[in-house]
Parts: structure tokens; sequence; C-alpha cells
């Protein structure tokens, strides 16, 4: 359980992984004088990365950056993420910079890491699935204790699987975890993973949300730091353990002697990104010899421990056809949701341009009943006029028939002819009644004209009220929604 040694580790990688490929080599060679959209991005996390603190590694920096520009060229579609940095590490301690590329792509399509960063990362929710179904076997108390926590798997396991545990353990540590890898497949993280839950069951079953989460993320690794590096009260309980050494960091003596010259710059530099930076002789002085000859995590025991975990082939295919079926359902669901979203839009728009047309309607049916509102104010005193009118003819025919039967009636017609013919030829009084009886014709014809139209109006304006009112009531009837059609 030891490993590989470090001297033959790049070239046993490139051997297990059937990596030799001269061909993609070159195409390395090409790939690394290109232009990626993604380089601020990577020199930025670099800078921001205690990479290497021993000035025999610092060249490694430029190598990094090359393999994982030419990456991001190679594979458009995953293009870069934070994460990579983590994965090709530990390659490029152990080989060349078109070695590494090569055994990088090999990774990424072979042992399917590639699935890990795609934009869906259908590869990590896999590995999550499979990680609750394993613990559910393994420890179904603490599964059960989980799930009623709240407590999801992606909450704290996702950068387990991201960066192969490198945010967290020593380069060591990492190291060995790679070697099982290369040689078992991805998979053998998930060993790793149940085994620290296992181990730490106990602690875990009594915390709730709060606690527990952060227990999941900070002190999950503790179960497997040396003794010496924890301290003990009087009666043997755990008070404290010493801070641990930045992920990344060499274990070895060397790198403590190193350290104690002043060449340790993790300090300066965002942990959150330290993979290969300090070690702990700069963290834990130099008084004391054990601690710096003996690493801070029990290495061989938690590969030996995770080794002990039997996770069956079988299982995981079983495992991975029931997350497809998941992910299948999850994903027409997803498109059907987006199908949904796009005819509410499209519903959402013609109701908009209902109520529009609507508003315009209901705008012109006011005017209209206002127009006839107006009308039959007005008619009335119209029908007034026109009665009036009707009177004053009457009147004025009685006057005329009257005097023209006086005319014709008068005994004095014969005897005084000239009084007869001064009367006829006299047109003042029948000329001024017959102008009058001419001018009251017209007006009368003028407003019976007018009365007749308006009547016409009245008329038109109530079929075209009735026609809106019918309008507006199919418009309010309409149904609005496609499904509603069937019914």
């Amino acid at each position: 359980m030891k490993g590989i040694p470090k001297e033959f580790r790049g070239i046993v990688w490139q051997v297990i992984a059937k990596l030799k490929n001269f061909q993609l080599e070159e195409f390395y060679l090409q790939l690394k004088n290109e232009t990626s959209i993604h380089e601020k991005s990577i020199k930025r996390d670099l800078t921001r990365t205690s990479f290497f603190t021993n000035v025999d590694q610092i060249k490694k920096t430029d190598e990094l950056f090359n393999v994982i520009k030419a990456y991001s060229l190679f594979d458009p579609d995953v293009g870069y993420t934070q994460g990579m940095i983590f994965i090709v590490v530990p390659l490029i301690m152990n080989m060349n910079e078109s070695e590494c590329f090569g055994l990088l792509v090999t990774l990424m399509k072979d042992y399917k890491l590639r699935s890990l960063f795609c934009p869906e990362m259908k590869g990590l929710h896999l590995l999550l699935y499979e990680f609750d179904r394993l613990l559910e076997i393994y420890s179904p108390r603490l599964y059960n204790h989980l799930v009623k926590q709240g407590i999801k798997s992606s909450m704290y396991a996702s950068q387990w699987f991201l960066t192969f545990f490198a945010y967290k353990f020593p380069l060591d540590i990492v190291l060995r975890i790679f070697d099982i890898i290369i040689t078992q497949g991805i998979e053998a993280i998930l060993k790793f993973s149940i085994n620290l839950m296992i181990k730490n069951e106990s602690n875990l079953i009594n915390l709730k949300f709060d606690k527990l989460l952060e227990f999941l993320k900070s002190n999950l690794f503790n179960l497997y730091v040396n003794e010496e590096f924890i301290n003990f009260d009087k009666d043997g309980n755990i008070i404290s353990t010493a801070t641990a050494p930045p992920a990344g960091s060499s274990n070895t003596s060397k790198s403590s002697k190193r350290a104690s010259t002043g060449l340790n710059r993790s300090g300066s530099v965002s942990k959150r990104f330290s993979l290969l930076g300090g070690n702990r002789g700069s963290i834990y002085g130099g008084s004391n010899t054990n601690k710096q000859q003996k690493g801070y995590y029990k290495l061989d025991e938690l590969v030996y421990d995770a080794m002990q975990i039997n996770v069956v082939p079988l299982d995981l295919n079983k495992f991975e056809l029931e997350f497809e079926n998941i992910y299948i359902n999850e994903t027409s669901k997803i498109e059907e949701i987006e199908e949904l979203r796009i005819q509410n839009g499209k519903l959402r728009h013609d109701i908009k341009l209902l109520e529009t047309e609507y508003a315009n309607v209901n705008r012109d049916h006011i005017e209209i009943v206002q127009h006839m509102v107006d009308i039959k104010v007005e008619l009335p005193e119209i029908l007034n006029d026109n009665e009036d009118l009707h009177k004053q003819i009457d009147q004025l025919r009685l006057d005329i028939e009257e005097l023209q039967s006086k005319m014709v009636s008068s005994p004095d017609s014969e005897s005084s002819p000239s009084l007869n013919s001064s009367v006829l030829k006299s047109p003042a009084i029948p000329t001024k009644i017959e102008n009058d009886i001419q001018e009251l014709l017209v007006i009368n014809a003028q407003e019976t004209e007018k009365f007749a139209n308006l009547e016409d109006e009245l008329h038109n304006l109530m079929a075209e009220d009735e026609k809106l009112t019918n309008e507006l009531k199919s418009k309010t009837a309409k149904k609005w929604f496609p499904w509603n059609k069937k019914a």
C-alpha cells in the first residue's frame, strides 16, 4: 500500500493509461503557441495559487499554463474551469508538459473526467448519485440522518470529486489517490468518500443541520490526523488539532528544510487555490523533529481503509442505469417546463394584444353610447320644434281657407267690382301669408328631412351599438388558452 515510487510514477501512469501518442504530443506543440480566450482566467487563477514554493519547481508554472491553455483549445466545449488546475498539477509534477497534456486528454476521455467539467456536469451528478446509493448501502442510518436533516451530497462532496481531494489533502496523499484512480478508474474516488463517511458516522449521527454541514466540510478529515498533531487534555480527550498544512504541500523533511530557508510564500496567497505551497516546518516550527518527519495525515491508514470498501462494478452499472433514467426524466421535465414557459410568454403576448384591442373597442363603444345619449337629449327638442311648426302650418292653412272663403262668399264682391278687384289686386295680405307659408313649408321640409336623418342615424347607431355589444360579448367569452378549445 506504499503506492508507486515517485521516481517511476510518471512513467507508470503513462504505461497504465496506454498514453504514448506522438501525434498528440506534436499537436500539443502546435496548440501551446496559439491564443486562447481563457488565457486571462488561467493566469489570474495561477497568480492566486500558491503553486511551487520550491525553487526547482518554479519553471513548472509556465508548463502548467501551457498545458491548461492547450487543452482549452483542444476541447472548446469544456474550455477552462478552476478545478482543472487541481487535476493538472499532479501530472505536471511527474512528467514533461507534452506528456502531461497527453495524459490529461486520456483522463478526460477514457477516464470520463471530461463529464465532470462540461457545462451540464453530468459526470459529477452521476458520481454524487453513486455516492448516495453506496452510502445508503454501507451506512443506511447515516444516510437517513442526512436526508432528515436536509443535507445533500452536492453541498459537501462536489469538491471531493472535482479535485480528487486536492483542495484539502497534501501533495503526497493526492499523488496516492491519483495512483489508485489511474490504476482502478475514477470510481476509486468513491472508496475514499464512503470510507470518510463511515469512519465519521459516530460523530455525524448526533449533529444537526448547521454543525453537520460544517463538520462535513471542515472536520471530516481530522480522523486521519497523526496523534503528534493533536492536543489532549488530562483525561485523554481531544482539545484541538494543529493547523493542517496547505492543500498540496509536501510531507517530506526535504521540503521542510527548504521552507526553513525562507522560500515558503504560502502565507500571503489565498489558501483556496493552494496546491503545492508551504509545509509543516514553517507552520509548526523546527523544534519537533518527529512532527517534521511524520506526515500530518496518516496516509497509509487512509489508503488502506479506503481500499477495504468494496465497490462492485455491477452495482455501479445498476446505479448508472438508474441515474440515466432519472436524468432523462429530469431533462424531459426541464424541456417541458421550458416549452411551457415559451408558450406562456406567447399567450401573455396574445393577452396583451387582446387587452389592447378590447380597450380600443370599449373606447369606441363609450363614444357611440355618448353620441346616442346626446341624440336622445336633442331629439325631444327637435320633436317639439317639429310639432310647433306643424301647428303653425295648420293654423296658416286655416287662415288661408278662412280668407279664401270670405273672399268667395263676400256679398259685395259682385256689386263692388272695384273693391273686389282691389282686394284681388292688393297682394299685401295674401302675399305675406303665402310667403310665410312657403317659408314654413321649407322649414318644415328641412326639419322633416333632419328628423328623418336623425331617425336613420339613431337607427344606425343602435344597430352599431348592438353589433359592438355582441362583439364585446364574443371577445369576453373567447377562450384564451388553446387547450380549452377541446372542451
